[in-house]
């Protein structure tokens, strides 16, 4: 099956199970846990957008647009709806130092 990595974008083909049927690919879903709050903005770019509001954690948002990077601040981040009151926007799913701020559920 020819995918694309969530992490780097890179393009590629990837088993889905070996021979033996043990399995290399799971589907993904489409919520991510928060697990660190953080904020749900109106625009990719965390410089150039303002925050609509906090994410708490515990909060469930359900993907509306997979991860894309924020070059300016070498983050990836997800286009999003909170399950709580169905604000959307831009999350950080992981800093550039490798905090965690969403976990797929």
């Amino acid at each position: 099956v020819k995918c694309k990595a969530m992490q780097d974008d890179a393009l590629g083909w990837v088993t889905i199970a070996g021979n033996q049927g043990t399995p290399f690919l799971e589907p993904g879903g489409n919520f991510y846990a928060c697990v660190k709050e953080t904020v749900l903005t109106d625009g990719l770019s965390v410089q150039e957008s303002r925050t609509i509001r906090k994410v708490a954690k515990g909060e469930v948002i359900e993907v509306l647009e997979f991860t894309k990077k924020d070059d300016a601040l070498d983050i990836r981040r997800i286009r999003g709806q909170a399950k709580l009151d169905g604000a959307i926007g831009w999350i950080t799913v992981s800093g550039n130092q490798g905090t965690a701020y969403l976990e797929s559920c």
